[in-house]
Parts: C-alpha cells; sequence; structure tokens
C-alpha cells in the first residue's frame, strides 16, 4: 500500500511508500519539498471537515480587514513627520547617529526608510561627507555597524556620498 496526498506547491497528487511517512521527500513534478503524511490506519475513523457558514466566512473577513487598517494605522504613526525645512543646529552626533541609521536600514534592505534618513543627512552635506570620510578611514567601524561586511559597508558609504553631492 501507498500513501497518496498532494504537493502543496503544484497541486500535483503524489504517491510514496508506507515506510516513508512521517519524513520529508521532494515532489517529483516540481522538486518542492514536501512532508510525506503518516499512513492511514484502516480501523482509524476518518474525519469531515466541517461546512463553512457563510456568516462566520464574512465575519472573518470582516476582521482580517480590521486587522489589516489598524495595523496600517500603527504603521503610520510611526512615520517620520515631515520637516519644516529647518534642519536644525549643527549636531555631530545626530548627524553620526542618522548616518548610522541610513547604513542600517541600506544593510537591511529598508530603502524608503534609509531614503528618509538621508534628508535628515542632506541638510548637513559638508559635516557628514567628513564624518562619512573619518568612518571610511577608521581601522574599526562604529559598534553598531561591525557586523556588516566591510566592502558592503564602504559601498553604502560611497552611496550615501555621491547623494550629498
Amino acid at each position: 500500500m501507498s500513501i497518496s496526498f498532494t504537493c502543496e506547491c503544484c497541486e500535483k497528487k503524489i504517491k510514496a511508500p508506507d515506510n516513508a511517512g512521517g519524513r520529508w521527500g521532494s515532489c517529483p513534478h516540481c522538486n518542492h519539498r514536501c512532508y510525506i503524511p503518516l499512513p492511514h490506519d484502516d480501523d482509524e475513523e476518518e474525519l469531515k471537515l466541517a461546512p463553512i457558514d457563510a456568516n462566520e466566512e464574512s465575519q472573518y473577513h470582516e476582521m482580517m480587514k480590521e486587522t489589516h487598517d489598524l495595523t496600517q494605522n500603527i504603521l503610520k504613526q510611526n512615520e517620520v513627520p515631515d520637516d519644516d525645512g529647518d534642519p536644525g543646529p549643527y549636531n555631530e552626533k545626530e548627524l553620526l547617529k542618522n548616518i548610522i541609521v541610513y547604513l542600517r536600514h541600506m544593510t537591511a534592505g529598508n530603502l524608503d526608510q534609509a531614503e528618509a534618513a538621508v534628508g535628515k543627512i542632506a541638510a548637513f552635506k559638508e559635516q557628514a561627507g567628513d564624518i562619512l570620510r573619518r568612518m571610511a578611514k577608521a581601522e574599526r567601524p562604529e559598534p553598531e555597524l561591525q557586523d556588516v561586511p566591510p566592502k558592503l559597508l564602504h559601498g553604502f558609504m560611497k552611496s550615501l556620498l555621491s547623494k550629498l553631492k
């Protein structure tokens, strides 16, 4: 006897030997990694799924929409407020922090947030350039950036310098 199941990826029917049950295997059609279920016992009672209540389904969709809307509202609350054009006084520690934030966002692939950080840095182009050049010449990167590969870090620093020109 064999175990019959369906690949979650390509939805093709697959048959596996009984001794493969409870293990992982590859679909012969799409090569997707599939879990092979345990063989069905003849004396085991088969459970049938209960029919889906249309009212329950619509309530589920409403709750999912509400959850999505709440999530979007929370994300918007964390957005950086629009700048009024006044960069404020120059503060090297704050500028260094914004440069590090930019580099971390670039490392994580958060390009939109990295661009927002550039907006905070751009008001102090000359000072930011000096900080970036010092960072590039330093033997060790800032502690917050030590996990970033050096070549990647230098590439992001060059990218930021070119954006500030």
